[in-house]
């Protein structure tokens, strides 16, 4: 059985051997078998056939690739609590892809089970199995899988350069100190760094290496001949900021190696007094151009942002161009991480700066972390004119969009960013009143005012601009006539905006004049749809129309209040309006309607769903888009029964991110599952159970794609993407947000065609990328919905706290997570775990979603 199946010419040969005969003088008895001979001969022939028995049996037992595949798949469509008992079961077989498998899932389920079935794995003597069980026992860490460290220690004697890294680094994870000394030859070898987390991404956390031995001892090794174990002793060193460790810093930084440096500048910018400081700003003025990038990253994150604001102080004097180019790319650096840490600095440096670009620019880094000190420097920038401070001579003072003095770009962005931190401190209106007057010069000077100037003047509740919204909003200039030709009107282009923000700022004295633009369409009959628009002679009076109404609507949603509610319900079901316009009523709407009104909403979106017409099928769609800004779960199970395939596809669209939009109930659940099994209906019926579920509803479903192919699979990565693209305030309250976050996150361990699906990862990753400008009454900006996390990360529900964690590192936010990593308690906690995360992440071969976003860009109508 050493060899089975054996060769054909094997048993051939096994045919041909001579029988046993009898004696050659026919003497039975002398001929005779002897009975023992016998009985061993018996036991060797049903020994063999048992052994042949048992090897068929086995190798028929062993699945082949697609049923391995198979029998995954037909785990994951499960609900997680029936996984459990399947992945258990798994883990004792003879199938060593599964044994792995069942492992890691049983890991990412966190069962209780895991720790004793990995310790129990280990004895199999199998090293791909122990390098997966090593995995999952430093997954769940000391002390929760302490019992495993004999076993990881009996098999590290029979371990090899396939099993052994994983197995010490589980024994560093358990704070084995006896591993100390072969955990740094693996080191010097680069083999341990490469260990992999539970999930991807790379483990090694050199903190976790360092608690083996002191301190002092790691300090000792700074002469090592390993650049590895030199970097190491700088990185570990460096974050304790201990004085005492100066002089071994100052040496390292002379390093020659770059990244060895590099981390020693992180403990002497930490440490920050003068015997410190002056060798790293020293270094960092004489390194070439790539080694100071280098170093500054090591700083940005070593130290973060006030490791940033630091090294401004290396930045060379002359000549004037590389002045500008090196503090520029330090205040870029500051704006991508976004560190609150770096505030108190900054603003220090920002008083001692002569020069406004820079004032302005540490004015814009603080307002990005909520920092309302931003707004005296962002004051100075909105009353000063491009061409009086940015010389053309001086060809370098350029952006994006060319020489400073020929762009506004800088007081767009100021006014953006004055706008945001208004949204964050509405009890601080009278400190933000510093840059009324120059916002509002701004604004007047200029043909048409800018759309964040005039956020920025409703947001503060300012009195000296009421008169002037008012005069915008309701300007004197006639609409055109039919007929008209373009250029098209600018006072109906400023209306739209100063429409909304005079809603904004809640000026009684303009209600029913908000409420009146949606009569200003006198001939009821006219048209002017987008249908209706085309070659008609109507398309200056329909945008005009559609401008005002559009702006009016978007006035009352910021406004809020339920007397709005009747008159955008008789706009939206009048078919002969613009559907921009009756579309920003139904976003309105969501803002305006009380719970009364919600309810005959739901009932109206169902009855104009479940017509004949794509112009009733409209007024449905458009209902249901108010239910997805303020869902009703109660009407849930109704909306899930629009759901079929009469259905325009866009309004299944429409309806299934309604129903997304709250978390479904187990009989709605299940009637969704019911509806994959339709093709046309699929896709609507997997959105709702992806965005309503929770994380089991959430895999289970991608999982059962793995029955449908690989093309089914894309137009639901697409549809995905398209049903996001608005964040509100109240997808953070209601939880929505944090409940996207954990399904997409929980996708991504669901393997189908042998792959894990991180599509909806990186997907609602781009998402947030979206968030730089406002898009609407009630959307969050980025800088908005930063602060409110870094809020509940601090708070007191642990829940909450926890999700905002997650979400930050989802956001890729790092100077926050870096900030929340000081904090006492599970906040600290959570945070440095998720930071180490973000730094080591799983990895992801990017998909392109160009075309994606293109077209999402499009859509939105938020400032520039």
């Amino acid at each position: 059985m050493s060899k089975f199946p054996p060769d054909d010419d094997a048993l051939q040969e096994a045919a041909l051997q001579p029988k046993a005969q009898a004696a050659e003088d026919g003497n039975f008895r002398r001929g005779r078998f002897n009975p023992i001979i016998i009985i061993i001969a018996l036991v060797a022939v049903i020994g063999g056939a048992a052994a042949l028995y048992f090897g068929v049996k086995k190798d028929k037992a062993r699945l082949l690739p697609e049923q391995i595949a198979k029998e995954k798949q037909n785990i994951f469509v499960l609900p997680e609590p029936d996984q459990v008992p399947k992945w258990r079961g798994w883990v004792t077989s003879e199938e060593e892809d599964m044994v792995q498998e069942a492992l890691i899932q049983l890991g990412h389920l966190n069962d209780p089970e895991a720790v004793k079935l990995a310790t129990q794995a280990l004895g199999r003597k199998n090293h791909a199995i122990n390098g997966v069980a090593a995995q999952v026992l430093a997954h769940f860490g000391s002390p929760a899988a302490d019992e495993g460290k004999p076993a990881l220690l009996e098999a590290l004697k029979q371990a090899d350069d396939s099993d052994r890294p994983q197995i010490v680094w589980a024994l560093v994870t358990l704070k084995e100190p006896s591993v100390f000394k072969e955990a740094m030859d693996l080191y010097r070898s680069a083999k341990l760094a490469k260990v992999q987390r539970l999930g991807g991404g790379n483990a090694f956390d050199p903190e976790k290496l360092a608690t083996l031995v002191s301190t002092d001892e790691l300090a000792g090794m700074a002469g090592d001949s390993s650049t590895a174990v030199r970097a190491l002793v700088a990185t570990v060193i460096a974050r304790t900021g201990d004085a005492k460790y100066t002089d071994v810093l100052i040496k390292l930084v002379n390093d020659e190696d770059i990244d060895v440096a590099g981390q020693a500048a992180n403990g002497l910018g930490k440490i920050g007094d003068a015997k410190a400081r002056d060798p790293l700003l020293k270094k960092l003025g004489e390194a070439s151009k790539e080694n100071r990038q280098k170093f500054l990253e090591a700083l940005r994150d070593g130290i973060g942002g006030e490791g940033l604001v630091l090294a401004l102080g290396s930045v060379a004097k002359e000549p004037e161009e590389r002045n500008w180019f090196q503090t520029e790319q330090i205040f870029k650096m500051l704006e991508e991480l976004a560190d609150p840490r770096a505030a108190e600095s900054l603003a220090k440096w920002a008083e001692q700066s002569q020069t406004p670009h820079w004032r302005a620019e540490a004015g814009m880094r603080l307002a990005e972390v909520g920092d309302i000190r931003g707004a005296k420097y962002l004051a100075e920038r909105m009353a000063i004119v491009p061409e009086e401070v940015y010389p053309k001579e001086k060809f370098w003072q350029h952006d994006a969009g060319g020489h400073l003095s020929k762009s506004d770009n800088q007081r767009v962005w100021a006014s953006r960013m004055l706008a945001d931190l208004a949204v964050i401190h509405p009890d601080k209106k009278e400190e933000l009143k510093v840059a009324e007057k120059a916002v509002m010069k701004w604004l007047t000077d200029k043909p048409q005012p800018h759309a964040n100037g005039l956020r920025f003047l409703a947001n503060i509740q300012s009195e000296d601009a009421r008169t002037k919204l008012r005069e915008w909003a309701f300007p004197d200039a006639p609409l055109p006539k039919e007929g008209a030709q373009p250029p098209f009107p600018t006072e109906f282009e400023t209306a739209q905006s100063a429409l909304r923000y005079l809603g904004k700022m809640k000026d009684e004295e303009s209600f029913d004049k908000l409420v009146k633009q949606f009569e200003r369409k006198k001939d009821k009959k006219m048209d002017i749809t987008n249908e209706g628009l085309m070659g008609a002679g109507l398309a200056m009076l329909g945008m005009a129309l559609r401008a005002v109404a559009y702006g009016s609507a978007q006035g009352l949603g910021e406004w809020g209040d339920p007397r709005a509610a009747k008159p955008m319900m008789e706009l939206i079901e009048d078919e002969t309006w613009h559907e921009e316009a009756r579309l920003a009523a139904c976003e309105a709407l969501a803002w305006c309607a009380k719970p009364e009104d919600m309810k005959e909403i739901a009932k109206r979106a169902i009855k104009f769903g479940k017509e004949q017409g794509a112009r009733k099928q409209f007024i449905g769609a458009c209902y249901a888009t108010t239910l997805s800004l303020r869902p009703m779960p109660e009407v849930v199970g109704e909306l899930e029964g629009l759901l079929t395939p009469d259905l325009d596809p866009s309004l299944r669209f429409a309806f299934a991110v309604a129903i997304g939009a709250s978390k479904i109930d187990d009989a709605t659940r299940d009637k969704l599952f019911e509806k994959l099994k339709n093709p046309e209906l699929r896709n609507a019926a997997a959105l709702a159970l992806i965005r309503g579920g929770d994380t089991s509803t959430a895999t289970r479903t991608v999982a059962m794609y793995g029955d449908f192919g690989k093309d089914a699979m894309n137009d639901l990565k697409d549809a995905y993407f398209r049903s996001y693209g608005f964040w509100s305030d109240y997808d953070l309250k209601s939880g929505n947000l944090y409940r996207w976050v954990e399904n997409a996150e929980a996708i991504a361990r669901v393997k189908v065609f042998e792959a894990p699906q991180l599509w909806a990862i990186e997907r609602l990753q781009a998402q947030f990328d979206n968030l730089r400008y406002d898009n609407g009454p009630h959307s969050e900006t980025r800088v908005v919905l930063r602060y409110r996390l870094i809020t509940a990360a601090r708070g007191n529900d642990e829940k909450e706290k926890a999700s905002a964690v997650k979400t930050l590192k989802f956001m890729k936010e790092k100077g926050v997570l870096m900030a929340l990593r000081d904090e006492k308690g599970t906040t600290g906690e959570l945070a440095k775990k998720a930071f180490y995360e973000l730094m080591n992440p799983k990895p992801i071969v990017p998909e392109d979603l160009k075309t994606l976003q293109a077209e999402q860009q499009a859509k939105m109508k938020g400032d520039n």
